[in-house]
């Protein structure tokens, strides 16, 4: 595959807050040629043990070993493919190959040197049955006068907020610069950045701008409801509608900082439905899309077909739901 010119694509993640919508843009900026979509969402940065966790252990705490390690497995886990027998995220796949030796990669960078530690912690995370092993053999290796004793390769890192940025950047270009052909000009990432953290985490790339997308309080709800999935699942077995708005309430609280932020689009997902050419102009020119480029219009995203999805709550919710999220969340209603 042909490469480009290094620094000629940026990133531009799309977020939402849980089945907000956000998948309509994911799927209209799929129908222009110039942008580049890896087939999945892009979990590095902000899930549990990912980039943004290694940040704040080696650079904020001082000390990465343990993160280091934990970093290691989580992208293992995303890297080996989905089977019936094994989980996984099949990175391997959708990244042709080149997502774990960036990482390997990356890792190398940032690390100074390995050395053997034994300390508690490695106890700890290791439970209970494996660590009362190790303790008895490191007994009777010490009653024999031995200087053996079980330990553990660790890391040591000492990087400062600037270098590791950098090296993030770098990482990242490392995975999508061999899968990117000269005429895709933007890798477009699924949830790859938190809408909490999202200021710190945009840092990560070189070159990054942000698509959020939210929806009417109501269909959420209602989507959340049917979904029976995650929150969902709390939400469907309860009707717990109070639970939800203080939910609702909590994840839109840093919404104004959002709107405000010249690196972020925001968006409802009924504007895209009912105001489909005008939002599309936004996101082009957001983006920095040619709209010649557009060359399988409404193929993945069709603002007739979507428009099922706006106002669904009407034929879920009850009355007594309806009019709590009216009551509680009328800042947040799609009035047409």
């Amino acid at each position: 595959m042909q490469l480009p010119v290094a620094n000629t694509y940026d990133y531009i993640s799309v977020s939402g807050y849980g089945w907000s919508g956000s998948s309509a843009v994911v799927d209209i900026l799929h129908e222009f040629k110039s942008c580049f979509l890896p087939g999945t969402e892009f979990r590095v940065i902000k899930d549990p043990y990912g980039i943004d966790d290694l940040f704040h252990a080696v650079v904020v705490k001082g000390g990465g070993d343990i993160a280091i390690k934990d970093f290691l497995s989580y992208m293992k886990f995303l890297d080996q493919p989905r089977r019936k027998i094994s989980m996984g995220l099949s990175y391997c796949k959708h990244f042709n190959g080149s997502f774990w030796p960036a990482t390997e990669k990356f890792i190398s960078s940032l690390v100074s040197f390995e050395y053997e530690e034994d300390w508690w912690m490695f106890d700890f995370k290791m439970g209970w049955a494996k660590s009362i092993f190790k303790r008895i053999v490191n007994k009777i290796f010490r009653i024999l006068h031995s200087d053996f004793r079980m330990s553990q390769k660790a890391y040591y890192t000492n990087v400062d907020e600037q270098k590791f940025y950098e090296l993030a950047r770098q990482y990242i270009d490392d995975m999508f610069t061999p899968l990117i052909s000269s005429d895709e000009k933007h890798v477009i990432l699924d949830q790859a950045v938190s809408l909490f953290n999202y200021d710190v985490q945009l840092n990560y790339f070189r070159d990054a701008k942000l698509i959020v997308v939210d929806r009417d309080p109501r269909d959420n709800y209602a989507d959340l409801i049917g979904t029976n999935y995650s929150l969902g699942r709390e939400f469907a077995k309860n009707r717990s509608v109070d639970k939800y708005i203080k939910m609702y309430q909590d994840t839109r609280s840093g919404q104004n900082e959002l709107k405000n932020d010249p690196r972020v689009l925001f968006l409802r997902f009924e504007d895209i439905v009912f105001h489909y050419e005008e939002t599309l102009k936004l996101i082009a020119d957001f983006v920095g899309l040619d709209m010649s480029d557009h060359v399988h219009k409404r193929e993945f995203f069709n603002p007739d077909i979507s428009i099922k999805n706006v106002g669904m709550w009407k034929n879920i919710l009850s009355k007594s739901e309806v009019d709590a999220i009216t009551s509680e969340l009328s800042d947040f209603l799609y009035i047409r």
